[in-house]
């Protein structure tokens, strides 16, 4: 097996009240569960009653998953909604990143590791010389042609180096893995990047919501654009923060939750709107027509107070102006 090329789920070992109340049953339900929802935590019930879709789904018996989704159900652990069994905190665990302290201690458990590997071999037992064998094979002739180098992987456009095959010939990876780390994601406190949603749609995050949201891609790629909107043109214009993409996956999945993401804006094809003006761009514009609007309203207001005194005002300015 690949390890790297396979899906896998988290599984915690803390043993909490809750994980002790659920009995093996409830645990037993629980786990196989994990190898059946979606990224989402989502199990769709496809019209069934949630223990016969239970049974067909895992292969359990059916007075075992009665009695472990009654404990599951009974502590929130498992919620119904509409045909769909949801794990609450499915999303949550899987994403959790390590503390800084557990990473330190993991790091110094590897190196600690491979330095009493390293003793162990040069501590280890040699096999005694037998001297009873003194025939030495004889050198041949040293080669007139040098060998020839090794061939070195290749990086391809993915972010993965190609292996070359015996040929000595590079071979693209068949994965379509994307690059691991994204600027995006920085721990730099920093405005928001307005190529934040082509930067998603290049690394997938976008059909990667759409699939584990069970939503169109057309409206997370619009919410996607809100979140960008809102951080640059709106209330949030001008704050610094860090790991956007991670905050923006979380803004679009909440609303889904909450089921507030906006409606998709009509493709011309290529992902931007139809009047050809990107959203982020038309909500500057936006704004820059409410400020004159804003500003044009004001000048007659003042008109209106003064009376007159205003125009004249307004002729020695374009007067001083044009002079």
């Amino acid at each position: 097996m690949n390890f790297e090329d396979e899906e896998y789920v988290r599984v915690y070992t803390r043993k909490t009240v809750t994980f002790k109340v659920l009995g093996w049953e409830g645990r037993t339900v629980l786990w196989h569960l994990f190898l059946e929802v979606d990224r989402a935590g989502v199990l769709d019930l496809g019209g069934e009653e949630p223990v016969a879709a239970v049974c067909a789904m895992t292969g359990l018996p059916e007075d075992l998953v009665s009695l472990g989704l009654e404990r599951l159900t009974s502590r929130g652990v498992i919620v119904r909604h509409e045909s769909s069994l949801l794990i609450t905190r499915f999303v949550e665990a899987q994403e959790a990143k390590r503390t800084d302290r557990v990473r330190a201690k993991e790091y110094r458990d590897r190196v600690a590791a491979k330095e009493r590997e390293a003793v162990t071999r040069r501590n280890g037992a040699v096999t005694p010389r037998d001297d009873s064998f003194t025939t030495v094979t004889q050198r041949h002739d040293s080669s007139l042609l040098p060998s020839p180098p090794l061939p070195v992987p290749i990086p391809t456009p993915e972010g993965r180096a190609s292996e070359p095959d015996r040929s000595g010939q590079p071979v693209s990876s068949p994965s379509s893995a994307r690059p691991i780390l994204d600027l995006t994601d920085s721990e730099t406190a920093s405005v928001v990047p307005l190529d934040l949603v082509e930067r998603a749609l290049k690394l997938g995050v976008i059909d990667d919501l759409a699939k584990a949201l069970r939503e169109p891609k057309g409206r997370i790629q619009a919410g996607a654009e809100e979140f960008v909107g809102y951080w640059s043109c709106g209330g949030g214009a001008g704050q610094k923060c860090s790991r956007w993409m991670r905050k923006m996956r979380e803004h679009i999945r909440r609303s889904a939750q909450q089921g507030k993401l906006p409606e998709a804006a009509s493709d011309t094809g290529d992902g931007e709107a139809a009047s050809g003006i990107h959203p982020v761009a038309k909500a500057r514009l936006e704004r820059m027509e409410a400020q004159r609007r804003e500003h044009h309203a004001k000048l007659a207001a003042e008109f209106e107070a003064s009376g007159g005194t205003a125009v004249r005002d307004v002729r020695k300015l374009t007067e001083g102006i044009g002079g």
